[in-house]
């Protein structure tokens, strides 16, 4: 008996599995339910070969850095990092801001002031309008104690109390919207001993209306560390002054040297000369084929001796020596291979005129120009920014 119940009960179980394996393959459906809706759904494959299309992710637009509100000034460090006045006051020293005069029409506010460290010696004034747009051909005025007078360097308003009325030197913004002014051994200072720097800046014009800073230079043992000044035209369109024509020079007199080259006149009136290359007849020197020089605002902000070397065709001489010498000193520069117009190398001046001299390196004989340095015939005792452009010949 109790192996014909342990049979009936196998047989029942079996029964039961089977019914649930039916019902999950979905072959039958349970009572209550919809056959149609208990059928498993088949999706045809497709016919060909899939294809994934890659998702594209499109970053969004960059939002314009927004315009700061008139009469802010930012200020950045070397890294570019927004720090404020008061940090840069700390590291540079009290510089002095003067607000533009009061009054209508357009104004020139000081904008941003940006850190330079490691770099050069230039001083660098950028003017943008409204929408931060560069300005090209605006004056601007360049100031330390005994700069050149001239009584219409401005601004409105007139210059700080302890400021000299009516000195500076003026130089124009380019198609950027930027001019350099580049500072000599006199421009740097001590903020820890109460100094601030010798310079100012504004824009240039005795009827313009613009801020004046005033503690500009460069900190003393350091690698030219400064800040730059960007302003903003404020309250419509400047227009730049008609520059007076200059008129036409006469043609240049014959070259003092023997190889056909070009002798600027005004070299004479300060009291540059050229000393003839000591040479037998017929040796091969090497010629001064031009001398030229540029006055303030030819210059533009620079005061240097540009020289070159080429050889009797013209062609630049990369790697010659070229000697520049002062009383007491001298250095040796090289020419290199740099694009035109530019010259193979460049001293800086930072003496009056009568202080340098320059010819070609080596033992070949070589004419020398002496006199040079910074200056006008009016004014040949002021370190007024200005250029000499060099080159010498070889004549075989």
């Amino acid at each position: 008996m109790k192996h014909k119940m342990a049979a009936w009960l196998r047989a029942l179980l079996s029964v039961g599995l089977l019914a649930t394996l039916i019902f999950a393959a979905g072959l039958i459906s349970p009572p209550g339910k919809d056959p149609a809706a208990a059928s498993p759904v088949v999706l045809d494959a497709p016919a060909g070969p899939q294809v994934f299309l890659p998702a594209i992710f499109r970053p969004a637009e960059p939002t314009p850095a927004p315009v700061p509100p008139p009469g802010t000034i930012q200020v950045f460090d070397a890294d570019g990092v927004e720090r404020d006045l008061a940090w840069l006051q700390d590291k540079y020293g009290d510089f002095i801001i003067q607000p533009a005069a009061e009054g209508d029409g357009p104004v020139y506010r000081i904008a941003a002031l940006r850190e330079q460290v490691d770099i050069d010696a230039a001083l660098k004034v950028h003017i943008l309008d409204e929408e931060r747009a560069p300005l090209a051909s605006i004056p601007v005025a360049w100031y330390w104690p005994d700069a050149p007078a001239d009584p219409d360097c401005g601004p409105l308003g007139g210059v700080l109390p302890d400021m000299f009325e009516g000195r500076c030197e003026e130089a124009a913004t380019g198609l950027d919207g930027l001019t350099h002014f580049f500072m000599g051994n006199g421009a740097g200072y001590s903020p820890e001993l109460g100094q601030i720097g010798p310079h100012a800046v504004w824009v240039y014009g005795a009827t313009k209306r613009s801020d004046l800073i005033l503690g500009l230079g460069m900190l003393a043992g350091t690698a030219n560390d400064h800040f730059n000044v960007e302003y903003r035209l404020e309250g419509g369109e400047a227009v730049p002054p008609t520059p007076t024509p200059s008129p036409t020079p006469p043609p240049p007199p014959p070259p003092p040297s023997s190889c056909g080259g070009t002798w600027d006149p005004r070299l004479d009136a300060l009291g540059v000369t050229l000393e003839p290359a000591q040479r037998a007849p017929g040796e091969s020197y090497w010629c001064l084929y031009e001398a030229r020089w540029a006055d303030a605002q030819e210059a533009a902000g620079l005061h240097h001796i540009y020289l070159d070397a080429v050889d009797a065709w013209g062609n630049r001489i990369v790697g010659q020596e070229m000697v520049v010498e002062w009383p007491g000193g001298s250095v040796t520069v090289i020419i290199e291979d740099k694009p035109p117009p530019e010259y193979g190398a460049n001293f800086p001046m930072d003496n009056v005129l009568g202080s340098y001299s320059a010819r070609v390196g080596g033992s070949q004989p070589s004419d020398r120009i002496a006199g040079m340095g910074l200056g006008t015939p009016e004014e040949p005792d002021f370190t007024i920014h200005t250029c000499f452009y060099l080159t010498f010949k070889w004549v075989p």
